[in-house]
C-alpha cells in the first residue's frame, strides 16, 4: 500500500512539475508561421 501511495505520489510530483517547468519558462515559440 505504501509502496502503491509512493509511485502514485512521485508520478503526481513528476506531471505537476512539468507543468511548472512549462508554465515557468514558456516562451513565445518564434518557429512557428
Amino acid at each position: 500500500m505504501n509502496d502503491l501511495d509512493d509511485r502514485f505520489l512521485t508520478r503526481n510530483g513528476l506531471a505537476a512539475r512539468q507543468l511548472a517547468v512549462l508554465l515557468l519558462h514558456h516562451e513565445p515559440d518564434t518557429r512557428l508561421p
